[in-house]
């Protein structure tokens, strides 16, 4: 994926356990909760949202309030219902947006690693944020499935 680490925003069930299945791949993920340095934003290149929905966009209000998100960066958020304008704070920072959605319930993170191996994600954003989507799917062995622009609400209902 890349020599810099994955920074993960949410120390919950799915943060952690995406976190662990990272490091089982070989990838560099640090877990960030709310009491998180800017520094350690910007060092990653992918910055994975992992908060639950109706906070998604205190952290991207937060992100870019600290001016933690560069053009460099690619900001991608877990939830299921929402898509790539629930970061719409970071819409000036000329990163990449989107939601990368893993179809597996996480109920212990120490499964994760196990449990995300052939699932599907439902990949959703702008073309950098799918790129991106993509190469981290690969990476912890899922299956990457791009949604088409406005499907993430049928995709939902669906799943």
């Amino acid at each position: 994926m890349t020599d810099e680490p994955v920074a993960i925003i949410g120390a919950g069930r799915m943060g952690r356990g995406v976190s662990l299945a990272l490091r089982a791949a070989g990838v560099s993920a640090l877990v960030l909760g709310r009491e998180r340095s800017s520094d350690d934003v910007r060092a990653a290149a992918l910055v994975l949202i992992a908060v639950p929905d109706d906070a998604i966009g205190a952290v991207a209000a937060e992100l870019s309030r600290d001016r933690a998100i560069e053009p460099r960066h690619i900001v991608l958020h877990l939830s299921g219902l929402l898509d790539r304008h629930a970061l719409h704070a970071l819409a000036d920072t000329g990163a990449g947006l989107g939601s990368f959605h893993p179809l597996q319930s996480i109920a212990d993170p120490d499964t994760a690693t196990i449990r995300l191996r052939g699932a599907y994600a439902a990949l959703e954003g702008d073309p950098r944020a799918l790129e991106a989507g993509a190469r981290l799917a690969r990476a912890l062995g899922m299956r990457g499935v791009r949604l088409a622009p406005g499907a993430k609400a049928a995709y939902h209902a669906g799943a």
